[in-house]
């Protein structure tokens, strides 16, 4: 009886010990499952979220490759502006220095005519100033003799020579110290010197008379005009000649020629002779701006104290040019260049 009870309690015991581990392991069980789902879940979770990593990667990574691609173009771009930019300037200096050059020869040009605008200063011609002194009559006004300069030039032996016999050129303007060993010159050299003989006397005059009181004589014409300058072109029946115009107003530029030089007086500097007046003569015409020549007896070109102006019947342009229009000019394209 005793074991029996014993056994009794222990079956029931193992029953109840049987029931707990089987409500244990069936609550462990459902723990675990939980456990399980949740962690599939959290599983589920982040392969979602690495999958959307993983794109986000991807698309992060195409954009860069792009930068780098667009980088890599950018510099390549960079460095070719760079190379075209470098040449860009080094066309740009050149253009510059080119310009500088072209200044250099108009400005030296300019320097030429100031230089032979007067017997004054050149050492050359200290006899032919004392000559010429002759060639002035005061009183209340100052005379200026035009004949008598042609009169000093042949005592000192200046006469018509052809460029081609003394300077072996064809048509080379000679300065004054040339003329002055050459011992003349053609008709354009004649009139550089008898203009600068003229010049001289001219500022002898101005020492004591305004210019008002100042005239000069050829034979029976009295010429009240006392600026003179060179006047070129192509005279009837001459091809190709020079005189001298004396002129009321000073031409200071090219745009002054026309409206100045038509009202001058001219006069042979190769014998002091009056020739006639611009304005009534058949010999040649002068133009303007704007107006083609109707004739080929023109005037092409007008030597003044520092300049040459060329009239240019050809092209779109028909103008009067001078050394100081180029100058200005290449000034401008040196500050549009510059800039």
């Amino acid at each position: 009886m005793k074991f029996s009870a014993i056994a009794t309690k222990a079956s029931i015991v193992i029953a109840v010990l049987f029931l707990a581990i089987s409500i244990f392991l069936i609550l462990s069980n459902a723990q675990l499952k939980k456990e399980i789902f949740e962690a599939k879940e959290g599983s589920q979770k982040i392969e979602q979220n690495f999958k959307a990593l993983k794109t986000s990667y991807e698309r992060v990574k195409k954009e860069s490759e792009a930068l780098k691609e667009l980088n890599d173009m950018l510099k390549k771009e960079s460095s070719s502006l760079s190379a075209e930019m470098k040449e860009t300037e080094i066309e740009l200096q050149k253009t510059l220095d080119r310009l500088s050059d072209f200044q250099s020869t108009v400005q030296k040009s300019i320097q030429w005519f100031k230089a032979n605008v007067n017997i004054e200063n050149l050492s050359k011609y200290e006899k032919v100033r004392n000559d010429l002194a002759k060639c002035i009559k005061t009183k209340n006004e100052c005379e200026i003799d035009l004949l008598c300069i042609n009169e000093v030039n042949k005592e000192n032996h200046f006469r018509y020579r052809y460029d081609g016999d003394t300077t072996g050129k064809a048509d080379f303007l000679k300065d004054l110290e040339l003329v002055y060993k050459q011992n003349g010159g053609d008709c354009e050299d004649f009139s550089l010197l008898f203009r600068a003989e003229y010049n001289y006397l001219l500022n002898k005059c101005m020492i004591n008379y305004t210019r008002d009181r100042i005239y000069s004589v050829t034979e029976d014409t009295r010429i009240d005009e006392d600026y003179m300058y060179i006047i070129c072109g192509t005279f009837d029946p001459w091809l190709g000649h020079c005189l001298v115009g004396l002129t009321k107003n000073p031409v200071e530029s090219s745009a002054d020629i026309y409206q100045n030089i038509k009202e001058s007086v001219m006069v042979e500097p190769q014998n002091g002779q009056f020739v006639g007046y611009m304005n009534d003569t058949k010999l040649v015409k002068i133009f303007d701006d704007g107006m083609p020549p109707d004739t080929l007896h023109y005037l092409d070109f007008v030597i003044t104290d520092d300049d040459l102006n060329i009239f240019y019947p050809y092209g779109e342009t028909v103008a009067w040019v001078g050394y100081h229009d180029f100058l200005e000019i290449s000034e401008s394209l040196k500050e549009g260049v510059e800039k």
